[in-house]
């Protein structure tokens, strides 16, 4: 199953909408520059950046995974996640940013492919 927090985290100059990013996940459509920040519930909850064609085109039922960013690039995705782990240690004081992001602290789940 593919999840995805609400609000997800992006950067500021995105070239496609959250919405577009949902639908090529859906329907299995690449799309080129977009890198996903996710936590992979099956890989015991690492959190991992890819690329979204590579989760198309490898996708297998047995992932589990909540996706909390997107980006346009490896290297703003790095940067968000570094956002990403500054907010988790400012609000739990723990730089574990799996289990920060396994609690959706004021976010909700949307399923986005089962």
């Amino acid at each position: 199953m593919i999840q995805m927090i609400t609000p997800v985290y992006t950067t500021k100059d995105m070239k496609y909408t959250v919405a577009d990013v949902k639908q090529a996940i859906r329907l299995s459509r690449k799309m080129c520059h977009v890198y996903l920040i996710a936590l992979n519930r099956r890989s015991g909850g690492h959190v991992e950046i890819f690329r979204l064609n590579e989760l198309v085109k490898q996708f297998a039922p047995e992932r589990d995974l909540v996706i909390a960013g997107i980006a346009e690039s490896y290297e703003r995705a790095r940067e968000l996640l570094v956002e990403i782990l500054e907010e988790a240690i400012a609000r739990t004081g723990s730089a574990d940013t799996a289990a920060y992001l396994s609690e959706h602290e004021g976010k909700e789940l949307v399923t986005v492919r089962a």
